[in-house]
């Protein structure tokens, strides 16, 4: 596992992008139920579905491109499981902001929530990713 390290971390990135992507376009289109009102008041079921589609046409694409000798079903289904728990990550990081009272995690991207927005997707998705790889993916 060590020697395609940087593979798999290439495959967590293009999952989580590519699934936060397409739950951003779809939802921002055509999302009219929310999922999570208190935490996050624009993320919507019909963005959250999007995502997780997404996420698996990345992990599919990731597959294709950085791991052929993957079995490909094991492959999206890990791009499943990852952008759903990415899904829980995000509204729970927005908790966290709003128990403290801050609005933003920092000022360095200002009008994007902080710099911990840009990869709150992250905080729970990648040691969820790593103990499917450690268990599951071989």
């Amino acid at each position: 596992m060590e020697e395609r390290g940087q593979l798999y971390i290439y495959f967590l990135l293009v999952v989580i992008i590519v699934g936060d992507t397409g739950a951003y376009l779809i939802g921002s289109l055509w999302g009219r139920r929310k999922m999570v009102p208190i935490a996050s008041p624009r993320k919507t079921w019909e963005g959250g579905i999007a995502g997780l589609l997404s996420a698996c046409l990345g992990a599919l694409a990731a597959q294709r491109v950085l791991l052929p000798d993957t079995v490909l079903w094991k492959a999206i289904l890990c791009g499943f499981l990852v952008h759903a728990v990415a899904q829980i990550s995000d509204p729970l990081e927005s908790l966290f902001k709003r128990a403290v009272g801050v609005k933003d995690s920092s000022k360095i991207l200002p009008g994007h929530g902080g710099f911990l927005d840009r990869v709150d997707s992250l905080i729970l998705a990648a040691p969820f990713f790593y103990f499917f790889l450690k268990y599951f993916w071989d």
